[in-house]
């Protein structure tokens, strides 16, 4: 959990946050989706979606559009 992964990954639901310099943690949560592939898989599902409908340039660009539309307009 360093910098703005935070923003990114929703513990538990699209990946796993160690807390910062917790190498015990980290090895623990790695150790825990090696060992449950399905568990992996559903993350690794939710992680797409979040990505496809917030980053994706697809669904940026419209919001970008809208945004400076906005600007211009005001």
């Amino acid at each position: 959990a360093v910098g703005g992964v935070p923003e990114i990954v929703v513990d538990g639901v699209t990946g796993r946050l160690a807390p910062a310099g917790h190498v015990d943690d980290l090895a623990a949560m790695v150790l825990e989706l090696l060992l449950s592939p399905e568990a992996s898989r559903v993350m690794g599902e939710a992680a797409r979606k979040r990505y496809l409908s917030l980053y994706d340039i697809r669904s940026v660009a419209p919001r970008y559009l809208d945004l400076y539309q906005e600007l211009v307009a005001s």
